[in-house]
């Protein structure tokens, strides 16, 4: 006989029970290269899920700084507005000293000077 006749020699029974035992090899196989994959997966996820975390805490911060950073700014505007506003209204009254004093001027020199 053939050696490839071989295995076509062998009852029925036994063929199905080796085929049997070699699918059962492969789910086995099959099923350890899942279990793997899934623990990557979740490893993955436990992995994006700490950077996004952590994105979250850097941005959380940065934001803080920023909003520290710009109420100081404000605060620093504010102060040299409120500056500036003290030197307007010291002008102001300077001016209107000034032009009070141009009125009586005349006013007084006419009047006592005449």
């Amino acid at each position: 006989m053939n050696t490839g006749n071989k295995m076509n020699s062998k009852p029925l029974e036994e063929r199905v029970s080796f085929l049997e035992g070699k699918i059962e090899v492969l789910i086995n196989q099959v099923n350890e290269r899942l279990r793997g994959i899934e623990i990557e997966i979740s490893n993955l996820r436990n992995e994006m899920n700490e950077n996004i975390n952590n994105l979250r805490n850097e941005m959380s911060a940065k934001i803080d700084s920023s909003r520290s950073e710009t109420k100081s700014e404000i605060n620093s505007l504010r102060n040299e507005i409120k500056e500036l506003n003290d030197k307007m209204d010291n002008q102001f009254k300077w001016l209107i000293g000034l032009i009070v004093a141009s009125w009586l001027i005349p006013i007084l020199l006419r009047f006592f000077f005449p």
